[in-house]
Order: structure tokens, then C-alpha cells, then sequence
């Protein structure tokens, strides 16, 4: 599911020489606030060097390199491997989601701040393309009731729960029916105590209905409905200051003014595909600060799942794609120089820098590692730190 990294803290960085392959020293963390990282630890015990299924979390605050300085939220949970689905993580905390065929899904939660542990349970139903995310102690899951399509006009209903973590209360709500096509999507994108909706009613092709919904978390209320005028493939991204954008790949771009709940087309300058092209998920946040739009591309080089984070500039049209393969690094504890692959990235706006997530390309067994770099916005690696887990996501 596609959604936005919620921007916080100051970073305090140290500059480095990017064109040196010299070792590294275990230096403390680039940020005064620190990071948290979910990642997977990589065991030689398995078929020689394999990452784990297990989700571990670390948390850095300013100390120097600990390789033991990882927790396994497997075992703070009590969950076992085979029940795992999938996760959701941001600031607040991280809800991971066990569930067997057949039976009910239970959502594990853990609150960042507080370290409490919480398990919601929603009993056993058969949703169709669903997806979850949690907000101020509650998860919601939104799912397309199978049952409901309507044979005579092609409809069908989506609908949305929300269910309380501390007491387990729910209460579901109807989003809406939508005459859907083999290939429709409802797309959400949660903001903050928002949740937007984009309706496609067929993604394979530019035409067919499209339209973006707006629903107030607090009561599950709809404020807005906008039928969308142009046909596009549009890549659906958030504002910090509460706006939404729809980029599309012909070049339709359209803002909503989330004040006074007005759909608008915009011009902007330059490539315009990057906008429209780039691909969002835990690992790779996208969203507009000030103008400034960041996001990521994915490809197969150097190695698959490659993420190359681009930042582009609303106003002049200026982009820059962030690339740190060729940064040839051997932390004190390599054996051996290695490639950085980027994993995953965050930013930190305020000051002007990314962190990148990375792991050695192509390298495996004793000689594998991994690490954070902080990076500005014009691509200068300006510190990096190693990290004893393999980084999937970063929080900041």
C-alpha cells in the first residue's frame, strides 16, 4: 500500500570524501534524534549467508557501532514464521499481520514510544484485495466485499473497518459502490486523520472512470467526492501541508486543494514522467514538501530491486536522481570493499538530507554488510554508518 513518510527531526551529519574507498571508522549516527530501522539479519548458519524471514528492529541514538544492537520482533511478539502476511511501520509504531487459512486475522502491535504491546483480532472473513495501516491507535482495513457485486449494473462495495487497540471496539463503514472492470483499483493514501481514495476503474487503460474520494478518519465520514475530468495513468502523492497531486503519464496534472475541496488541473515544467513513474511502498516513501517532490524509481540494474530516490522541483522543473552504487565502502569491520545497493531511503527536510539504506551488491557469506548513508539533496554522500541488520525500512 502506498503511503507517506511523516517528516520529523533534525539530522546532525559528518562530511566524507565520496570518492574515497578508504576503511570507514564505526562512527556515531549522523542524527541528533537518531533513526529506527526494520530489517531482516542476515544468518550465516542459513545455506551459507540468508536473509530471515523475521522482522528485527534498531534503534540508533547516537552510538557507535553495536552488531548486537538489533531486537527480533518475532520473539517480542510471539509470532511464528509461517502466520506472517505482511507489516505496517511509521513513527507511532509497527503492526505486523499473522494470519492462517482459514483463520482469524490478528494484528500485533507495538507503540514506539511507549513499547507496549497490543494484539487485535478480527474474526475470520473472506476480504477481497485489502489493504491496513494504523493512526492514532486504531488499525483500519480496507477491503472490497467480494459478495456484494451486482450482476445487473457491475458494481461493487468497498468498505473500510476501524478497530480500537486498546479495546478491540469496531465499527465498519461503506465507502461507496463502483462499477469495477477486471482490472480496478481503489487506491488509498492515508494523511495524517485523512484517507484518500483513487478510484480506476480499469488501471490497464488511460480511460474509464476515475475519481478521488476524501474521508475523515475520526467517524469514517466522507467529506468529498471529485470525479476526475481527464483520462491519464495518474500516480496518486500527498503534500505535507495537506494537499494531494495527481500526476499522470501523458502529462494531465491535477491538484486538490484540500481547504476548500477543489479539484484544479496544473502545469509544470520539465520531464514530467519521473512524477508519474515513481513507485511508492514502505521502503520508498514519496510526497511534496514546499514544492519539492520526492519519490524513487525502481529497475533491475545493478541488481533487482534496485531503488534510485529522485527529488524534483514543482517550480522549475529541475530533477536530480540520487546514485551511490559506484561509492566503492569498506566499513573497519569488512573483509572486503563492497557496492552499496539501496534498500530503502527516508528524508529529513528540515535539514537537507536522505538517508539511504543500503547492502553490499552481489557479495555474500562472511563478506556481506550493510549500512546507512546520509546524503544531501544533490547526491553527496556526506556520512555513512554501519548497521548490524539489513535495512528494509527507515524511520526518522
Amino acid at each position: 500500500m502506498k503511503k507517506l513518510t511523516v517528516l520529523v527531526l533534525a539530522i546532525l551529519f559528518i562530511s566524507c570524501d565520496k570518492d574515497s574507498a578508504d576503511d570507514f571508522e564505526n562512527n556515531s549516527s549522523s542524527s541528533d534524534s537518531g533513526y529506527r530501522v526494520i530489517g531482516r539479519y542476515y544468518d550465516l548458519n542459513i545455506n551459507g549467508g540468508t536473509e530471515s524471514r523475521e522482522l528485527y528492529e534498531h534503534k540508533n541514538n547516537g552510538s557507535s557501532y553495536d552488531p548486537d544492537n538489533y531486537s527480533n520482533l518475532f520473539t517480542e511478539f510471539g509470532l511464528t514464521v509461517p502466520y506472517y502476511r505482511n507489516y505496517y511501520s511509521d513513527k507511532m509504531g509497527i503492526t505486523i499481520l499473522e494470519n492462517n487459512f482459514g483463520s482469524d486475522f490478528t494484528f500485533n502491535y507495538k507503540d514506539f514510544e511507549t513499547n507496549e504491546i497490543f494484539k487485535v483480532t478480527i474474526p475470520y472473513f473472506e476480504p477481497d484485495d485489502w489493504s491496513y495501516w494504523h493512526y492514532n491507535q486504531k488499525i483500519y482495513f480496507l477491503y472490497r466485499d467480494y459478495y456484494s457485486f451486482d450482476p445487473v449494473d457491475g458494481t461493487i462495495e468497498y468498505k473500510i473497518k476501524s478497530i480500537d487497540i486498546k479495546t478491540n471496539q469496531e465499527i465498519e463503514k461503506s465507502i461507496g459502490r463502483f462499477k469495477r472492470a477486471e482490472k480496478s483499483i481503489f487506491e488509498p493514501l492515508h494523511v495524517s486523520e485523512y484517507v484518500y481514495f483513487l478510484w480506476n476503474q480499469d488501471s490497464s487503460s488511460e480511460e474509464g472512470n476515475k475519481s478521488l474520494i476524501v474521508m475523515n478518519l475520526d467517524g469514517l465520514v466522507i467529506n468529498d467526492i471529485k470525479p476526475i475530468p481527464k483520462n491519464d495513468f495518474y500516480n496518486l502523492v500527498g503534500d505535507r501541508n495537506g494537499d494531494i497531486y495527481l500526476f499522470g503519464a501523458y502529462g494531465v496534472n491535477y491538484k486538490y486543494n484540500f481547504s476548500v475541496y477543489e479539484l484544479e488541473e496544473i502545469n509544470i515544467p520539465g520531464e514530467t514522467i519521473r512524477l508519474s513513474a515513481s513507485y511508492n511502498g514502505k521502503t520508498n516513501p514519496q510526497f511534496i514538501v514546499d514544492d519539492i517532490f520526492f519519490g524513487t524509481r525502481i529497475g533491475a540494474q545493478p541488481g533487482n530491486g534496485a531503488l534510485y530516490p529522485i527529488i524534483y522541483d514543482l517550480n522549475s522543473g529541475k530533477d536530480i536522481t540520487i546514485q551511490v552504487f559506484d561509492d566503492i565502502t569498506k566499513f573497519d569491520s569488512d573483509e572486503v570493499e563492497w557496492q552499496p545497493l539501496v534498500k530503502c531511503y527516508t528524508v529529513d527536510y528540515e535539514n537537507k538530507v536522505i538517508l539511504l539504506g543500503v547492502s553490499s551488491y552481489s557479495l555474500g557469506g562472511q563478506f556481506h554488510s550493510q549500512g546507512i548513508f546520509t546524503v544531501d539533496f544533490e547526491g553527496n554522500i556526506l556520512d555513512k554508518q554501519k548497521l548490524p541488520i539489513i535495512p528494509i525500512q527507515i524511520i526518522k
